[in-house]
């Protein structure tokens, strides 16, 4: 960078945004000081626009590098993990192209020969949901799937995997910062802003098994229902039904009689 009069005066500022890895943005702030000794965040304004330029390039580079050891080492490891856990068939996992690993600069497509692939069950793009169905009455079907790498479980394992790899040593000045940074960027993905969340989830689940508990009600109160009535059929009392039959028998000879003695009338019987 470079300086032209007239010099910065104290307490100006320099604005530097940095897009980070995981797709947050982290802004610099350098104020200019025309005595002392500068601290993070200030750069000293020399005699001329050269040492100006000098003190600022190495006050830059020195907040760059607290940088890199507290917002984008979190930034960082957010983007890891998601190019670890977040693949489907279609879209392998990635990983550093290497090598030399302390090189690289891209990524490419992993194999299941040099990475490990966490999820092996169903990924296909077809919905969760619909990957497991069962008909539960006539003209009534419910869709009740779940797997390990839907959206909110998917995303906690992914968090939970980012806080264990990372490394916060106590002789690191910059540790406390690198946690705070870290844990702040976690939090916001167990807060699930936005998103289907694991509570979202359950009452979907939840939904599926009370509509299911109440079919099966239903059909035990049928089933109960339609049992009555065969024991009825089936364990009747024989001297009920004999008597039953008997007053049938009686009822169809007595209009057998009637029916034999209209089936005899004529005009002269009736006159």
């Amino acid at each position: 960078m470079q300086f032209a009069a007239p010099l910065p005066t104290d307490g100006q500022t320099i604005n530097i945004s940095f897009n980070l890895p995981d797709g947050t943005k982290e802004t610099l702030t350098l104020k200019a000081i025309t005595t002392g000794t500068p601290n993070e965040g200030e750069f000293l304004v020399g005699a001329d626009a050269n040492a100006t330029a000098a003190n600022f390039q190495s006050a830059l580079a020195r907040d760059v590098e607290i940088l890199a050891q507290t917002s984008l080492k979190g930034a960082s490891a957010q983007r890891a993990a998601t190019e670890f856990f977040e693949y489907d068939s279609a879209t392998p996992p990635q990983r550093v192209d290497g090598p030399p690993f302390d090189t690289a600069t891209g990524l490419r497509d992993a194999t299941t020969t040099d990475t490990v692939f966490w999820y092996k069950g169903d990924n296909t793009t077809t919905p969760i949901r619909d990957s497991a169905t069962a008909k539960i009455d006539d003209g009534r079907i419910i869709s009740y799937a779940t797997r390990a790498d839907e959206g909110p479980t998917r995303d906690v394992v992914k968090t939970l995997a980012v806080l264990a790899a990372l490394e916060f040593p106590d002789a690191d000045p910059l540790s406390q910062r690198a946690y705070d940074e870290t844990t702040q960027r976690t939090g916001k993905k167990f807060a699930f802003n936005g998103t289907t969340s694991i509570a979202d989830l359950r009452t979907q689940l939840a939904l599926k098994e009370t509509s299911l508990s109440n079919t099966k009600d239903r059909h035990e109160r049928t089933i109960n229902a339609t049992q009555v009535l065969l024991a009825e059929t089936e364990n009747a009392d024989t001297n009920e039904v004999g008597a039953k039959i008997l007053q049938l028998q009686n009822q169809l000879t007595a209009s057998y009689q009637v029916t034999s003695l209209v089936s005899r009338l004529t005009l002269t019987n009736y006159i």
